[in-house]
């Protein structure tokens, strides 16, 4: 599940949540030297039967937002005819 917020400084960002087994092999590894030690906690949860989600979040720039805005109106749209 992924929600696209813009902030105060109008700067736009993704949230997601979803399965760590989805969410880690999507990050990049050299930009979060923490995967690790996620990797670790989360096997040791699961160790002890717990479920777990992650929570991330990227700033998107905005060339890149309004690329994906104007993809996603013009499907939108198709849908509706």
């Amino acid at each position: 599940m992924s929600v696209i917020v813009k902030d105060a400084d109008h700067k736009i960002w993704l949230y997601c949540k979803g399965a760590d087994s989805i969410l880690l092999e999507r990050m990049d590894r050299a930009k979060n030297p923490e995967i690790d030690d996620t990797q670790r906690h989360l096997s040791t949860f699961a160790d002890e039967g717990l479920r777990t989600l992650l929570v991330c979040k990227k700033e998107i720039p905005r060339a890149e937002y309004d690329a994906w805005f104007k993809r996603y109106l013009v499907k939108r749209f198709l849908l509706c005819i």
